[in-house]
């Protein structure tokens, strides 16, 4: 019992008959689906003299939420590889039970589970409020949408499987480079001696020369390759097919830069190519013709695109389609 939270408010006056009233808590212990509560009044008045009365009952409910080893994020999200750079994402087991618990074969299942791979399991027995992880690495063996889901066996009797779903997205930066192809911005051929690469739109037999490209795109890294055309023996075709070609660069650019378009929050870079070839004989021409690839297009069996070419180069264009360009060999 304890003493009146207030006395005297009821209006009486200064009548002998004087009220009080008590708020009374009580905390009572219940696991079943209902409960029944039944109030009386301990006196020796009868209840027609309104010696009490009941009010304001609150009744609140605090229900002990079960206590099971979780696993977090529930959903993890992966950006998009179309076969480029795996992405490895981490996922954390955390005990919340007050017992020890054995945390076990991560596995993953789903439709597109060959695309995602656990590397890492750092879990086996927690005690309890420990943590461990479990990393899964994603690699996008074909485009589009691609989802599966992380199963881990615990031998908690509430929880013997947790669960987490994964899936890709595009990224702003994926987005970027799917939206707007790379171009190539400039193209120009020079004496390999020439240190200032003063561009020439004739070639000396004999000579060594450098072909320069620029690509700019916001890919992360492009392959693009130069192949030279020696036309002296098929002059009308030459440039067809790169099986006739005298010979052809590698596919890594020397050195890239900030470009100068932006998409969002997304800049351009520009990538420079280089080649050196010998001019052959004189009286012939030589056909250059260019060709890029994204990284991750040409890893997943995509062959390489023919570039266009930019215009008002100074330097002959061997088709109309402006693929192809030409040098006369003097």
């Amino acid at each position: 019992m304890t003493g009146a939270f207030e006395t005297g408010h009821l209006g009486n006056g200064t009548l002998c008959l004087r009220n009080s009233t008590y708020r009374l808590s009580f905390t009572i212990t219940h696991t079943s689906s209902s409960i029944a509560l039944n109030f009386r009044g301990m006196q020796d008045e009868a209840a027609s003299n309104e010696g009490w009365a009941l009010d304001n009952v609150l009744v609140s409910v605090v229900s002990d939420e079960v206590s099971t080893p979780k696993i977090s994020p529930t959903v993890q999200l992966f950006p998009n590889t179309n076969g480029g750079t795996a992405y490895t994402k981490t996922f954390t087991i955390k005990n919340e039970t007050n017992s020890e618990r054995i945390i076990s074969n991560p596995i993953v299942r789903g439709t597109n589970s060959s695309d995602f791979t656990v590397t890492t399991n750092n879990c086996n027995t927690l005690s309890a409020g420990a943590s461990c992880t479990i990393q899964v690495s994603f690699s996008q063996q074909t485009a589009g949408l691609r989802g599966a889901l992380l199963e881990v066996t615990t031998d908690d009797p509430v929880a013997p499987l947790l669960t987490a779903a994964m899936t890709n997205y595009e990224d702003r930066a994926s987005e970027a480079q799917r939206r707007v192809p790379p171009v190539m911005s400039t193209v120009k051929v020079y004496l390999t001696s020439d240190t200032t690469k003063t561009a020439v739109t004739k070639l000396t037999t004999g000579e060594n020369y450098t072909v320069e490209w620029k690509l700019e795109g916001y890919g992360s890294d492009y392959r693009s390759y130069a192949t030279v055309f020696n036309c002296e023996t098929n002059d009308n075709n030459c440039g067809e097919s790169d099986s006739n070609a005298s010979s052809k660069s590698n596919t890594l650019s020397s050195s890239s830069e900030t470009g100068n378009w932006s998409y969002d929050d997304q800049k351009t870079k520009i990538f420079t190519y280089n080649y050196s070839f010998t001019a052959p004989a004189s009286g012939k021409r030589v056909v250059l013709r260019f060709y890029q690839g994204a990284a991750n297009d040409l890893a997943t069996g995509h062959s390489p695109i023919s570039l266009l070419l930019p215009g008002n180069l100074g330097i002959g264009y061997f088709d109309k389609v402006g693929r192809r360009l030409s040098l006369l060999v003097q």
